[in-house]
């Protein structure tokens, strides 16, 4: 068998019935519109999504300083004053300054 690059082997795409045809094509364009729509809906929902989920791991990972004092030594009942500063939240703290007075 040989290639003859005169001879076509393509045929047409249609079922011979105009109004099918017409038919077929018009929902293929109407489906590709409507599965446009879904998709353009559908990023918006994610990227608002994806907004709430920055808030929710903004408000989970939030500091909680608690600060508790002393001046006995509780083993030994000596004076000896003691401050203790702790991190009960979920995400780092930043202490930019201290000061006692």
């Amino acid at each position: 068998m040989t290639f003859d690059p005169d001879h076509s082997h393509a045929h047409p795409h249609e079922s011979g019935i105009k109004w099918l045809d017409v038919t077929i094509g018009v929902s293929v364009v109407l489906i590709s519109v409507i599965s446009l729509v879904v998709s353009i809906q559908h990023g918006q929902t994610m990227e608002k999504m994806v907004e709430q989920n920055e808030r929710m791991v903004a408000a989970n990972t939030m500091p909680m300083l608690t600060m508790s004092g002393s001046n006995v030594d509780p083993a030994t009942g000596a004076p000896r004053l003691s401050l203790e500063l702790k991190n009960g939240g979920v995400g780092p703290a930043l202490i930019d300054w201290f000061e006692m007075g």
